[in-house]
């Protein structure tokens, strides 16, 4: 992945592509809680122990699902789609509707939004681990959620930097540019790009 700054005038188009990745966090909800280790635990397994993730099927190699159990159960699928656009694949996320559809804008407020979140991460490393030079696309459907987002990112930084390169979009006048994630940067981010490393 590149690291010099990179302009995308067609940004707008581009997200169109790749589509937002919402969930059901609000801004009142709080990041991730700390994991505590032990010599059997890879770093991914200290930012989501088992305890703390749905289990996931994973039928096809660009689909997973996963129930939360919370006020209801919800099913919610994680849906990653290349885009045609370097090795970027979008990772979209929702509700499964009764027609098979999913709605990516759901906000189901269920109780459980660490959980889920968790469980998102622990499917995002088991995407990339099979496809480990895929680049993944990921933002808000709002800018509240992509704040939710910044701040996990933020949290957990010094663990999934040593395995992740992390990228972010922000506005650059007319345009748009790519640079490398820095956890104190106070910027408002349009989207992640991740990609791992190791």
């Amino acid at each position: 992945m590149e690291t010099s700054l990179l302009h995308w005038q067609r940004y707008r188009e581009l997200r169109l592509i790749y589509g937002e990745f919402a969930d059901v966090a609000t801004a009142e909800n709080p990041a991730l809680p700390p994991c505590t280790r032990n010599s059997n635990q890879s770093p991914f397994e200290i930012l989501c122990v088992k305890d703390n993730t749905y289990p996931y099927d994973h039928t096809q190699a660009s689909r997973y699902t996963f129930t939360s159990i919370g006020k209801k159960r919800i099913v919610k699928e994680v849906v990653f789609t290349y885009t045609g656009l370097r090795n970027i694949v979008n990772m979209g996320f929702g509700d499964v509707l009764p027609d098979g559809s999913v709605d990516d804008k759901a906000n189901s407020n269920n109780g459980d939004i660490i959980r889920v979140l968790a469980t998102i991460l622990q499917i995002l490393i088991d995407f990339t681990s099979k496809f480990p030079d895929t680049e993944i696309f990921f933002s808000g459907s709002m800018q509240e959620r992509t704040k939710l987002y910044t701040r996990i990112l933020r949290t957990y930084y010094s663990t999934f930097n040593k395995h992740f390169i992390i990228n972010v979009l922000i506005e650059d006048g007319e345009g748009y540019a790519e640079l490398p994630f820095e956890p104190k940067a106070d910027l408002k981010f349009l989207g992640f790009l991740v990609k791992r490393i190791d």
